[in-house]
C-alpha cells in the first residue's frame, strides 16, 4: 500500500481520537508547527547542499501498522525525543534522499538516487546530521522552551516498535521537490495518546500530561497566529469573445449580493453585510457560520 492510498477519502483526519473536539485541536495545532517549520527545514537541507522546495501537508490520523507498512523496506528514521513532549517523534525520511546527500558530500550534483539494500556508513552519518538538523527545526516550530535529542537510528522497516499496529498516529508531513522532481516526503509522526495527554485528554492516566505551562503556551500561540481573511464581493462571468477585447477604461457590471462570506483557511467563517468604517470599506458581520 502507498502513502497516496493511505490519504484516501476513508481516512479522515482525527477521525481516531477519543474525543472529536479536543482532536481537531490537536490537528489544527500540529498544522501551525508544520507550517512554522517550512524555513527551517528548507535551510537544512540547503546547509547540506542541495536547494529543495519545502510543502507542509495538513496533518492527518492514521493507524500507525499502516504508515509502517507503506514504508519501503529499508528506512531512513530517526527517533527523537523533545521534553517536554511525551513520548518519541520519529522522523522519517526518503531513503533516496540519504543517497542524495551523500553523493553532494562527495563532491556530485545530488542527482544520484540509486536503490540499495543498506545504507554504508557514511550515508548513516549524513542521515544523523540530517536528522539533527530536522529535529532543531521541529522543536523551534513549538512554543515554549524544548530539547530535542536523537535517541535511535532505525533503517529497518519491521524493527519499529512506537506503537502497536492499530494504535492511532498522527502525521505531520513535509513534501520535498527539487526542480521539477519530486524527492518524496518527511513525515514526522507521533503516538496520538502522548498528543491527547498533552491536551490533557488522555483516560486512564496512562500517559502523565504535559505541564499546564506548557499547553497554555500552545495554546497562546495558537491563539496569536494571523491568519488571511478574505471575502468574495462578486463573481462576473463575461464570455471569452469580450474578455479578448477588454481594454483600459471598459466597465464589468457586477450586482452586489446583499451578504458577502468572511472566509478564513478556505472556510466560510460568517456572512456580513458591506458598508463603511472610519472612512474605509468594511463588513458588518450579520451571522456566523455553524462550527463544524
Amino acid at each position: 500500500m502507498t502513502q497516496a492510498q493511505l490519504r484516501a477519502p476513508d481516512v479522515q483526519p482525527a477521525s481516531l481520537e477519543a474525543n472529536a473536539d479536543k482532536g481537531h485541536e490537536i490537528i489544527s495545532a500540529l498544522n501551525i508547527v508544520t507550517d512554522r517549520m517550512v524555513d527551517d527545514v528548507t535551510a537544512a537541507f540547503a546547509a547540506m547542499g542541495l536547494t529543495v522546495a519545502v510543502t507542509p501537508e495538513r496533518s492527518e490520523t492514521i493507524r500507525f501498522g499502516e504508515w509502517r507498512s507503506a514504508l519501503s523496506p529499508m528506512c531512513a528514521i530517526a527517533v527523537c525525543r523533545m521534553p517536554p513532549l511525551k513520548g518519541q517523534i520519529l522522523i522519517s525520511v526518503p531513503p533516496a534522499l540519504v543517497g542524495r546527500l551523500t553523493d553532494i558530500f562527495f563532491g556530485g550534483d545530488g542527482d544520484s538516487a540509486a536503490d540499495r539494500a543498506a545504507f554504508t556508513a557514511t550515508e548513516q552519518r549524513v542521515f544523523l546530521r540530517l536528522a539533527d538538523l530536522l529535529a532543531d527545526a521541529h522543536s523551534r516550530a513549538w512554543p515554549g522552551p524544548a530539547s530535542p535529542e536523537i535517541a535511535a537510528v532505525e533503517t529497518v522497516r519491521n524493527n519499529l516498535r512506537m506503537a502497536r499496529d492499530g494504535d492511532p498516529a498522527i502525521l505531520q508531513s513535509l513534501t520535498l521537490q527539487r526542480g521539477k522532481t519530486l524527492l518524496g516526503r518527511i513525515d514526522f509522526v507521533h503516538a496520538a495518546p502522548q498528543l491527547r495527554g498533552m491536551f490533557g485528554t488522555e483516560e486512564g492516566g496512562v500517559n502523565e500530561p504535559a505541564s499546564p505551562a506548557w499547553r497554555q503556551q500552545l495554546q497562546s500561540a495558537m491563539l496569536n497566529v494571523h491568519l488571511p481573511v478574505r471575502s468574495v464581493i462578486a463573481r462576473p462571468e463575461i464570455s471569452l469573445e469580450t474578455l479578448f477585447r477588454l481594454s483600459p477604461g471598459d466597465i464589468i457590471p457586477i450586482i452586489l449580493p446583499p451578504t458577502v462570506p468572511v472566509i478564513a483557511s478556505g472556510r466560510v467563517l460568517a456572512r456580513g453585510s458591506i458598508g463603511e468604517a472610519n472612512g474605509r470599506a468594511a463588513i458588518r458581520i450579520e451571522q456566523l457560520e455553524e462550527r463544524k
